[in-house]
């Protein structure tokens, strides 16, 4: 996540302690990152700095209570990170997805199960700096994923009129290549409660790494 976050944009402040660190970008707000696996550091850290933001983002589950300890939070989105080791695991598309023009920005909001977390300007940075796939019937868009500001993979949307048809097996499989052709690994984030995204991306390969959240403190 941090790798690709800051692919994208640019480091705006670091803030160190032995060897962790909190990273701040800005992309539809400045978020705050956390690199490290000392608890005693990210303590200190939390306590010494004012990092400018109470936006968290990957959020691993030890750093939570070190973060909601300084600062109650206002929301915490938690989710299951899944992530693809073995490229053979995941086999190409069997139809063709294509690249989703920005024009399609605020149609992908208004079916987007996130709407309340993801605004119109964001989905449009995210389909002109990020890989995109959609599955068209007729000129109309009725499957589509794209790539977060970490370079996830996220936001599979399936039109009901056309579910049970393996589209969105096939998006993914289309991005998943992608990646593989970009050198990138393949990874992305999955409500808890999602039971049928969560069996379609382990039928795609990818196994379950950690949980992850995003946090907004209220100070």
């Amino acid at each position: 996540s941090i790798l690709g976050f800051f692919s994208s944009f640019p480091l705006l402040n670091y803030y160190e302690e032995g060897e962790t660190y909190i990273l701040t970008g800005k992309s539809d707000e400045l978020w705050a990152f956390i690199s490290g696996k000392n608890p005693d550091e990210l303590s200190r850290l939390l306590v010494k700095y004012d990092v400018g933001t109470p936006f968290f983002s990957s959020v691993e589950d030890w750093m939570k209570p070190l973060i909601c300890r300084i600062n109650e939070p206002e929301w915490d989105f938690s989710t299951e990170r899944y992530i693809l080791l073995d490229y053979d695991r995941c086999p190409l598309p069997d139809i063709f997805c294509e690249p989703v023009d920005i024009k399609w920005a605020e149609y992908i909001h208004k079916y987007s199960v996130y709407k309340d977390l993801m605004t119109i300007p964001y989905i449009e940075d995210r389909l002109s700096r990020g890989i995109s796939a959609g599955y068209f019937k007729k000129g109309k868009l009725v499957a589509w994923a794209l790539t977060h500001d970490d370079e996830s993979l996220g936001s599979l949307m399936v039109l009901p009129d056309f579910r049970r048809q393996g589209l969105g097996e096939q998006i993914i499989r289309t991005l998943v290549n992608i990646n593989r052709k970009l050198n990138k690994p393949s990874f992305l984030n999955i409500d808890h409660s999602n039971d049928v995204s969560r069996r379609l991306v382990k039928k795609c390969g990818f196994e379950f790494d950690r949980n992850i959240s995003w946090i907004k403190t209220k100070t």
